[in-house]
């Protein structure tokens, strides 16, 4: 899988880790991810000085993204990823399903 993250500011290496790491993790909700977007905006969303940060995941069929608003990038961003979990584990239940 393929992480590519975007900020207009320096993300530390270690949170850049962790970013990857928590991204390779959905795996396991589905396997067959080829690509992860991670995108972070200053001064997007509800607040002048927020954080967005938003999540575009590649898998066959339909484009999975989430967004999240902090004042903290990294608590936008595990916002952003739960919402991205829930998409994923609601996708993976509607295909047992059928």
């Amino acid at each position: 899988m393929n992480v590519n993250i975007q900020a207009p500011f320096t993300i530390k290496s270690d949170q850049e880790t962790e970013i990857i790491n928590q991204i390779k993790s959905l795996s396991t909700f589905n396997d067959r991810i080829t690509n992860a977007e991670i995108f972070f905006k200053v001064g997007d969303g509800n607040t002048a000085d927020s954080v967005v940060a938003e999540i575009e995941l590649r898998v066959p069929g339909p484009v999975i993204f989430a967004s999240s608003d902090d004042k903290q990038f990294m608590h936008a961003f595990s916002g952003a990823i739960s919402k991205v979990k829930k998409q994923l584990i609601k996708a993976k239940e509607t295909r047992r399903n059928h």
